[in-house]
């Protein structure tokens, strides 16, 4: 079953991107391979673009860039032009906070 994109939904996740922590990338990259398997659904790696363990023990992170995605996000919305697109970016990002702060609340209960 495809899923369908729209505009809402783009602008959604580029909020998540430019907005999202990246401690959880970091928790992710010391953590043993077992427990990361098991935890890695519960951490938010929205910020997160590559991560490599060496075989001499250093761990390298690499995040996203959070200027290039708020500028993204500010040329799709800027191109839309319409207050509607404005509407839908802010509906999104409202939406995003809230099922953030969802997931946030499950995992201290």
């Amino acid at each position: 079953m495809k899923k369908k994109i729209n505009s809402a939904a783009i602008i959604s996740k580029l909020g998540e991107m430019a907005l999202g922590r990246g401690s959880d990338a970091l928790r992710l990259a010391f953590m043993d391979p077992e427990t990361a398997e098991l935890s890695v659904g519960s951490l938010d790696l929205s910020m997160l673009s590559e991560i490599k363990r060496n075989a001499n023990g250093s761990v390298e992170i690499k995040l996203l860039n959070r200027l290039d995605a708020l500028e993204l996000l500010s040329k799709l919305v800027s191109e839309g032009g319409s207050q509607s697109a404005a509407e839908d970016f802010f509906r999104a990002l409202s939406g995003a906070a809230g099922a953030k702060s969802e997931r946030m609340s499950a995992l201290e209960d």
